[in-house]
């Protein structure tokens, strides 16, 4: 399956931001992420949209929202730290996940896969 790039934000409804605990859970379903705000990712992954919102349907409460949106990196435009422009311009392919030098060492790990997807 292609790779594709997912836009994912959530709103936490008790007011408790777990952003640190929910790491474990986008390195399951992504090859390679940015967390660019407190609530917002950009997820470079092999899964569908159905199986990432499944994902984190599973670790979320009730009273979270959360919104997945396939995005295309190419068309963009903002105003943003260089390290998101970085993390947007940098090669990927199936496979295979150049470092960065920029990056937090969170986002250089490769992920386990998820059971069942080889």
């Amino acid at each position: 399956m292609a790779h594709k790039y997912f836009h994912v934000g959530i709103h936490f409804g008790l007011g408790v931001n777990v952003t640190n605990l929910l790491e474990p859970t986008f390195r399951s379903i992504a090859d390679d992420w940015i967390r660019y705000a407190p609530n917002c990712w950009i997820v470079w992954t092999p899964y569908s949209l159905t199986q990432c919102s499944a994902t984190l349907r599973a670790v979320l409460t009730l009273n979270d929202q959360f919104v997945i949106l396939e995005v295309d990196p190419l068309k963009r435009d903002g105003m943003h730290y260089e390290w998101v422009w970085s993390w947007l311009n940098e090669p990927r392919y199936e496979g295979f996940r150049v470092p960065g030098p920029n990056f937090p060492e969170s986002h250089m790990v490769l992920p386990p896969r998820l059971p069942g997807k080889t």
